[in-house]
Protein backbone atom coordinates (compact mmCIF):
# COMPACT_ATOMS: atom_id res chain seq x y z
CA UNK A 1 0.00 0.00 0.00
CA UNK A 2 1.51 3.56 -0.87
CA UNK A 3 -0.34 7.34 -0.06
CA UNK A 4 -0.70 8.86 -3.66
CA UNK A 5 0.56 12.76 -4.06
CA UNK A 6 -0.65 14.59 -7.46
CA UNK A 7 2.27 16.73 -8.63
CA UNK A 8 1.71 19.88 -10.13
CA UNK A 9 5.22 19.75 -11.46
CA UNK A 10 5.31 23.32 -13.04
CA UNK A 11 5.28 24.90 -9.45
CA UNK A 12 7.43 22.36 -7.69
CA UNK A 13 9.89 23.67 -9.67
CA UNK A 14 10.04 26.83 -7.42
CA UNK A 15 11.73 26.46 -4.83
CA UNK A 16 10.88 29.52 -2.07
CA UNK A 17 12.71 30.32 1.43
CA UNK A 18 10.91 31.88 4.49
CA UNK A 19 12.84 33.24 7.19
CA UNK A 20 12.08 31.50 10.82
CA UNK A 21 14.00 33.24 13.63
CA UNK A 22 17.44 33.64 12.60
CA UNK A 23 17.78 31.02 9.96
CA UNK A 24 16.12 30.89 6.59
CA UNK A 25 14.31 27.43 5.70
CA UNK A 26 13.39 25.76 2.77
CA UNK A 27 9.75 25.63 2.79
CA UNK A 28 8.81 24.10 -0.69
CA UNK A 29 11.08 21.41 -2.85
CA UNK A 30 11.82 20.93 -6.14
CA UNK A 31 9.94 18.01 -8.08
CA UNK A 32 13.57 16.20 -8.21
CA UNK A 33 13.92 16.21 -4.64
CA UNK A 34 10.72 15.47 -4.11
CA UNK A 35 10.87 12.03 -6.51
CA UNK A 36 14.19 11.21 -4.95
CA UNK A 37 13.36 11.02 -1.45
CA UNK A 38 14.19 8.17 -0.06
CA UNK A 39 10.51 7.23 0.98
CA UNK A 40 9.38 7.33 -2.72
CA UNK A 41 8.58 3.12 -2.05
CA UNK A 42 6.20 4.12 0.11
CA UNK A 43 4.27 6.97 -2.27
CA UNK A 44 2.99 7.21 -5.47
CA UNK A 45 3.53 10.11 -7.33
CA UNK A 46 0.90 11.50 -10.50
CA UNK A 47 0.64 14.38 -12.41
CA UNK A 48 -1.96 17.16 -11.42
CA UNK A 49 -0.71 18.71 -14.75
CA UNK A 50 2.96 20.78 -15.65
CA UNK A 51 1.27 24.20 -16.01
CA UNK A 52 -2.65 23.90 -16.55
CA UNK A 53 -2.78 24.51 -12.37
CA UNK A 54 -3.57 28.11 -14.13
CA UNK A 55 -6.99 30.26 -14.99
CA UNK A 56 -7.55 29.96 -18.66
CA UNK A 57 -8.92 32.48 -20.71
CA UNK A 58 -12.47 31.83 -19.43
CA UNK A 59 -11.60 31.71 -15.58
CA UNK A 60 -11.60 28.38 -15.51
CA UNK A 61 -8.96 25.88 -15.34
CA UNK A 62 -6.63 26.19 -18.85
CA UNK A 63 -7.85 22.70 -19.60
CA UNK A 64 -10.86 24.12 -20.80
CA UNK A 65 -9.49 25.73 -23.02
CA UNK A 66 -5.98 25.05 -24.57
CA UNK A 67 -6.00 22.27 -27.65
CA UNK A 68 -5.80 18.48 -27.33
CA UNK A 69 -2.25 18.68 -28.79
CA UNK A 70 -1.07 21.48 -25.65
CA UNK A 71 -2.67 19.49 -23.36
CA UNK A 72 -0.72 16.53 -24.35
CA UNK A 73 2.06 18.25 -24.25
CA UNK A 74 1.76 19.58 -20.74
CA UNK A 75 0.98 15.99 -19.20
CA UNK A 76 4.28 14.55 -21.35
CA UNK A 77 6.30 17.22 -19.91
CA UNK A 78 4.65 16.58 -16.26
CA UNK A 79 4.86 12.68 -16.46
CA UNK A 80 8.96 13.34 -17.52
CA UNK A 81 9.94 14.65 -14.17
CA UNK A 82 8.59 10.98 -12.32
CA UNK A 83 9.86 7.81 -12.30
CA UNK A 84 8.16 5.52 -14.70
CA UNK A 85 5.46 7.90 -15.97
CA UNK A 86 2.12 8.04 -14.57
CA UNK A 87 -1.33 6.80 -14.98
CA UNK A 88 -3.35 8.79 -12.99
CA UNK A 89 -4.39 12.17 -13.18
CA UNK A 90 -5.95 14.94 -11.42
CA UNK A 91 -8.17 17.60 -13.09
CA UNK A 92 -6.77 21.14 -12.08
CA UNK A 93 -9.66 23.07 -10.05
CA UNK A 94 -11.82 20.14 -10.92
CA UNK A 95 -12.42 20.85 -14.20
CA UNK A 96 -12.57 19.15 -17.47
CA UNK A 97 -14.38 18.41 -20.94
CA UNK A 98 -14.56 15.88 -23.74
CA UNK A 99 -11.11 17.85 -25.17
CA UNK A 100 -9.46 16.83 -21.52
CA UNK A 101 -10.76 13.31 -21.49
CA UNK A 102 -9.64 12.88 -25.14
CA UNK A 103 -6.35 14.01 -24.40
CA UNK A 104 -5.68 11.87 -20.93
CA UNK A 105 -6.92 8.57 -23.26
CA UNK A 106 -4.10 9.71 -26.06
CA UNK A 107 -1.24 9.85 -22.98
CA UNK A 108 -2.33 6.46 -21.24
CA UNK A 109 -4.18 7.76 -18.55
CA UNK A 110 -6.18 5.39 -16.69
CA UNK A 111 -8.15 7.00 -14.16
CA UNK A 112 -8.76 10.70 -13.86
CA UNK A 113 -10.41 12.60 -10.46
CA UNK A 114 -12.45 15.27 -10.35
CA UNK A 115 -14.11 17.83 -7.51
CA UNK A 116 -17.13 15.88 -7.61
CA UNK A 117 -17.22 14.49 -3.73
CA UNK A 118 -18.67 11.19 -3.41
CA UNK A 119 -17.13 7.62 -3.98
CA UNK A 120 -17.07 5.76 -6.72
CA UNK A 121 -19.13 3.05 -7.84
CA UNK A 122 -18.97 0.36 -9.87
CA UNK A 123 -19.28 1.24 -13.84
CA UNK A 124 -18.24 4.79 -13.25
CA UNK A 125 -16.22 6.54 -15.72
CA UNK A 126 -12.58 6.26 -15.36
CA UNK A 127 -11.73 9.24 -16.51
CA UNK A 128 -14.65 10.98 -14.08
CA UNK A 129 -14.06 9.69 -10.82
CA UNK A 130 -15.41 11.54 -7.70
CA UNK A 131 -13.31 11.59 -4.66
CA UNK A 132 -13.61 11.80 -0.48
CA UNK A 133 -11.63 14.57 0.79
CA UNK A 134 -9.83 14.12 3.87
CA UNK A 135 -7.87 16.99 5.06
CA UNK A 136 -5.22 17.09 7.90
CA UNK A 137 -8.07 18.52 10.60
CA UNK A 138 -10.05 15.59 10.40
CA UNK A 139 -8.99 12.66 12.52
CA UNK A 140 -8.75 8.99 12.77
CA UNK A 141 -12.50 7.93 13.07
CA UNK A 142 -12.90 10.52 10.22
CA UNK A 143 -11.00 8.85 7.74
CA UNK A 144 -11.85 5.33 8.62
CA UNK A 145 -15.07 6.37 8.30
CA UNK A 146 -14.92 8.06 4.72
CA UNK A 147 -12.83 4.58 3.29
CA UNK A 148 -15.36 1.81 5.05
Amino acid sequence: FAATYLLVSGIQNNVEYKQVGKDEVKVTATITEIVEHEGYDYVDYETHSHEMHEAGSDGKGRIMTWSHDKIVQDIETSRSYLKGGTSVFCYPFGHWNQNAMDALKDCGIKLAFTTQGGRVKKGASKLELPRVRISKNKGINYFKDCVN
